[in-house]
C-alpha cells in the first residue's frame, strides 16, 4: 500500500472523528447537483425519445405524392401500383402503404369543423392511432361495410359535441359540393393538438369513389423506414432517382417528396431547445459541485492544520500531503456522489414506474413526465463529475504548501 493511502485511510474527514456541519453542507450540495442532473438527463432524454417515437409512429416517415401547384383544388391521383413496378420502393424503407386524403367539412345540426379525411385501408399502419382510441374500436377500413365510417379526435367530437355512434355529414368541394353520412366508430386523442384537431380516418374506398380515383389509386404514398432519424437523407436520395427516371423517360410525371422531419419541424425544433437547456443546467450545476467541492476541501485542510504542520516537522512533503488530501477530497466527492445518484435515481425509477408527476398534453403533448436510462450518459455524467471534481481540488490542495510547522502552533 502506497504512503499516500496509508495516511489517508487513518484520517478522518475531521480531526476529532465528527462530521463539521460545514462539510456536511459540502456533501449535500454536491448531492443535490448530481440529483438535478440525473433527473434533467432522465425527463429530457425520456421526452426526446417518447415524442420522437411517437411522431414516427404517428405519421408517414416519407410521402410520395404527384407535383401540384398550391391553388390547385382537385386533388391529382397518384398510380400506386404503377409506380411501385417502375421504382423499388421497398429498397427505401421496410412498409409502404397509399392514403387518399381529403379536406372536407363535418357538421352537426349545431356546429361544423374543417378536417382532413384521411382514406386508409388494410396496409395502413394504425397501431399508434389504435392505442389512442378513448371510446370505440377503430373500424377495419379495408371491408366494404366499414365505407362510411369514421373516427375522429376527442378534441373534435368535443367541439361538435357527437359520441361514438352519431351520425354526421361530411361536405367536400370539389367542382361541386358533396356529402357523405358517416358514422362516428371511434373517438382517439394523441396528444399532439395539431393532429388531433385536423385530422380523421375514413375509409380509402369511400374517398377513391367520391374522387374518381381507381381503386389503384391515392393522393400519396407513405414509406415508413428502419431509422426514421434518416428519413431526409432517404427522401433526398428518392427524389433524385426519381428525377433520374424521368430524365430516362421511365416516368412521365413529377412527384413531391417530403419526409416526417420537415413535416414535423416545429416538434424538433423544441425538442433541440431542450438539449440547450440540459447543457445549460449541466454547466451551472458542475459549477455548483465544484465550488462545494473545493469548499469541502478547504474545510477538511483547516480542520487538519495541526495535524499538516506535524507531518511536515516530520518529513512529509507537500507533494505527499496534497496527494493525501485530493484523496480525502475525493473520499467526499464519492459519498456525495453515492447519495445524489440514489436520491437521483431512486426518483426517476419512481415517476418511471408510477408517473407520479403528471403533465398537461396539451401544453408537452405527454400525460405525464417522462423518464428515460440510457448507461452511456449515466457513465459518462459520473466521470465527467469525476474529472471536475479532480480539477477542482487542485487549486485548495496546493494551499498546503503556504502551512508552516511554526504557525501550526497557534492551532495547538
Amino acid at each position: 500500500m502506497s504512503r499516500t493511502l496509508f495516511i489517508a485511510q487513518r484520517l478522518g474527514l475531521s480531526s476529532d472523528g465528527r462530521s463539521s456541519p460545514l462539510l456536511r453542507i459540502a456533501v449535500v450540495g454536491i448531492a443535490l447537483a448530481m440529483v438535478i442532473m440525473i433527473l434533467s438527463f432522465a425527463i429530457v432524454t425520456g421526452f426526446r425519445n417518447s415524442i420522437t417515437d411517437r411522431i414516427f409512429a404517428l405519421d408517414a416517415h416519407i410521402r410520395i405524392a404527384m407535383y401540384q401547384s398550391p391553388d390547385s383544388l382537385r386533388p391529382q391521383p397518384l398510380d400506386s401500383a404503377q409506380l411501385s413496378q417502375l421504382i423499388d420502393l421497398s429498397r427505401y424503407g421496410t412498409r409502404t402503404f397509399a392514403v387518399t386524403s381529403r379536406a372536407c367539412v363535418v357538421k352537426t345540426d349545431n356546429d361544423f369543423k374543417g378536417l382532413t379525411l384521411l382514406g386508409i385501408a388494410g396496409d395502413y399502419p394504425i397501431d399508434f392511432i389504435s392505442r389512442s382510441v378513448t371510446e370505440g374500436a377503430l373500424p377495419d377500413f379495408s371491408a366494404d361495410s366499414t365505407a362510411n365510417h369514421i373516427a375522429i379526435s376527442g378534441a373534435t367530437a368535443s367541439q361538435l359535441g357527437v359520441k361514438c355512434g352519431d351520425r354526421i355529414y361530411a361536405y367536400f368541394v370539389e367542382d361541386a359540393l358533396r356529402a357523405r353520412r358517416l358514422t362516428i366508430k371511434a373517438i382517439f386523442d394523441t396528444d399532439f393538438d395539431d393532429y388531433d384537431d385536423a385530422v380523421a380516418i375514413g375509409s380509402r374506398a369511400m374517398l377513391n369513389d367520391l374522387s374518381g380515383f381507381a381503386s389503384s389509386q391515392c393522393s400519396y404514398i407513405g414509406i415508413d423506414i428502419a431509422d426514421p432519424s434518416a428519413a431526409r437523407e432517404v427522401s433526398n436520395q428518392l427524389l433524385i432517382d426519381l428525377q433520374r427516371a424521368i430524365d430516362g423517360q421511365n416516368l412521365d410525371a413529377r412527384y413531391s417528396v417530403s419526409n416526417i422531419i420537415d413535416n414535423y419541424a416545429s416538434y424538433f425544433t423544441w425538442l433541440d431547445i431542450l438539449d440547450t437547456n440540459i447543457v445549460i443546467i449541466l454547466v451551472l450545476m458542475a459549477i455548483v459541485a465544484g465550488f462545494a467541492l473545493i469548499a469541502g476541501l478547504l474545510i477538511i485542510i483547516l480542520d487538519h492544520i495541526p495535524t499538516i504542520g506535524m507531518m511536515k516537522s516530520v518529513g512529509a512533503t507537500n507533494a505527499l500531503l496534497r496527494r493525501v488530501y485530493m484523496f480525502l477530497g475525493l473520499r467526499l466527492l464519492a459519498k456525495a456522489m453515492l447519495i445524489g445518484n440514489l436520491l437521483g435515481f431512486g426518483l426517476a425509477l419512481l415517476q418511471y414506474f408510477t408517473h407520479a408527476v403528471p403533465l398537461d398534453a396539451d401544453a408537452y403533448n405527454m400525460p405525464f413526465v417522462p423518464i428515460s436510462f440510457d448507461w452511456t450518459w449515466i457513465v459518462g455524467l459520473n466521470i465527467g463529475v469525476v474529472l471536475v471534481a479532480y480539477i477542482a481540488m487542485i487549486i485548495p490542495a496546493h494551499a498546503i504548501a503556504r502551512i508552516s510547522p511554526a504557525e501550526t502552533l497557534r492551532y495547538e
